[in-house]
């Protein structure tokens, strides 16, 4: 069985499992490794201060002060090991990639250990520390002017990251060959994730290029023999009990057998907690109503994704791409100015099809008036609700100007991008039904969409339902 060390998941009141920590990472230790990675001399004062903590990671800022002006600052994450061995490795990789392919503020990875075995006893990874403020603290701050340049800047990047293209799904990885010199980082244990996989044929595993971009500038982005697209590192794939299941985990040929893979998991979990005599009857009920869920998903998979070969091998692997799903309003920094100075976490950013890929950036679509930050002390008479009633219908209305915006800046850059967004409906639906189809709060509305598509209704889109549109 696979082993997880430092970590233990725990169920909250619904029944949804949570990672904890057992025991918390050394700062001895960090600040050791902080210091031989980093080559700061003996004499160098260095600290490792606790700054955040993500689902899987703590985060902690690593200062050399230098004498004061020239204080250095980085940042040292320490990994829960949820995806022992490939999940850091295709951290570092994608974010290494991404800063060689295009002009996005990522942070530079200095040195990375992908494996728990170590002096520390977790995965870790140093990276420069990024200025800047999350836009969701920032926003309201900002002139319209402003918003737009932020709006114009993200969709060069997304237009660039596009432009790149590979074949199969699945995430980014370092080749076994790669060397620090190539990739500008120390590895300090280096794992080879293709070997690890039981498909590594280089029809479905090598970086390519499928050509599809309108443009593309002098071989700038074509494939680089330091890549490969292997196993998928993905919440779907490894949250809770998933990581040990004996499911498929890629490389993709196709959208088909993604999403397979998915439901299977959500099947697999049904079969667990149904057979369990020890779990409460309301967690088995949840799970028979997910697991009816997931099935009719199943049925309706070929109408959505119809797979032309029934033998995997013998599927041309789809052209696809690297897309950020999270580019909210707290992993955009911004300046005092609105200038871009950093796009943060790129866990589990994955090689996903042109449909997934060709989305709104998140801070363009979320509807909560918190994430745009209003931080104001919240009251509940008349007089404010009314407040804030016209603070979201102005607030919305903006938000639909830059997301028009945006559309014409990618349509100036990448045409074919947008081409891909406004045919992408029912597939980007379909993938939702598939992500949801398994929570608490959404699964009664997928079901309700399924409802109407086996009835063969009008279509009504299951995002814009999730929106209350």
């Amino acid at each position: 069985m696979l082993l997880q060390p430092g970590l233990r998941w725990e169920l909250n009141q619904c029944y949804e499992a949570e990672p904890t920590w057992t025991h918390d990472p050394n700062v001895q230790v960090i600040v050791k490794l902080a210091r031989q990675h980093l080559h700061f001399s003996k004499d160098d004062e260095c600290t490792a201060d606790y700054f955040m903590q993500g689902a899987f990671n703590r985060i902690y800022l690593v200062r050399c002060p230098r004498g004061g002006k020239d204080e250095q600052s980085f940042i040292f994450r320490v990994s829960l090991p949820v995806d022992p061995g490939f999940k850091v490795s295709s951290d570092a990789a994608t974010m290494t990639y991404v800063r060689e392919h295009t002009n996005a503020p990522v942070p530079r990875v200095v040195a990375f250990d992908p494996s728990h075995e170590n002096e520390l006893g977790f995965a870790w990874t140093i990276m420069e520390m990024m200025p800047g403020q999350p836009l969701c603290h920032r926003y309201r701050y900002m002139t319209r002017e402003q918003k737009e340049g932020l709006v114009r800047r993200v969709a060069e990047i997304v237009a660039q990251m596009f432009r790149s293209k590979f074949h199969g799904i699945g995430n980014l990885y370092q080749a076994a060959d790669a060397s620090p010199q190539q990739t500008g980082c120390d590895i300090i244990r280096q794992t080879t994730p293709l070997a690890k996989d039981a498909r590594t044929d280089e029809s479905s595993v090598v970086v390519g290029d499928a050509d599809l971009s309108s443009s593309d500038e002098a071989g700038k982005n074509r494939p680089s023999a330091r890549y490969r697209i292997g196993r998928i590192v993905q919440m779907s794939f490894l949250w809770h009990k998933r990581v040990h299941y004996d499911i498929y985990r890629g490389p993709f040929a196709c959208s088909y057998d993604w999403l397979a893979a998915r439901l299977a998991f959500v099947l697999a979990d049904s079969v667990a907690i149904l057979k369990n005599p020890e779990l409460e009857q309301r967690q088995k009920f949840l799970a028979s109503k997910y697991s009816l869920t997931a099935r009719r998903l199943q049925k309706q998979l070929p109408n959505f994704f119809p797979r032309h070969d029934s033998y995997p091998d013998q599927v041309t692997p789809e052209t696809t791409t690297l897309h950020h799903y999270d580019m909210s309003g707290y992993n955009v920094l911004v300046d005092e100015e609105g200038q871009l100075t950093a796009l943060l976490d790129w866990d589990g950013v994955s090689a996903v099809p042109l449909w997934k890929a060709c989305q709104m950036p998140e801070f363009l679509v979320s509807r909560y008036i918190d994430e745009m930050g209003d931080d104001s002390p919240k009251r509940m008479d008349k007089e404010y609700i009314v407040s804030q009633a016209a603070k979201d219908e102005a607030i919305s209305l903006e938000k639909a100007q830059l997301r028009n915006l945006f559309l014409t800046e990618m349509r100036r850059l990448e045409p074919y991008w947008v081409e891909v967004y406004k045919t992408s409906e029912r597939s980007a639906d379909f993938e939702v039904a598939v992500q949801l189809c398994d929570s608490r709060s959404n699964t009664d509305t997928v079901g309700e969409w399924l409802r109407d598509i086996e009835q063969g209704k009008e279509y009504w889109s299951l995002q814009r339902r999730l929106l209350g549109e």
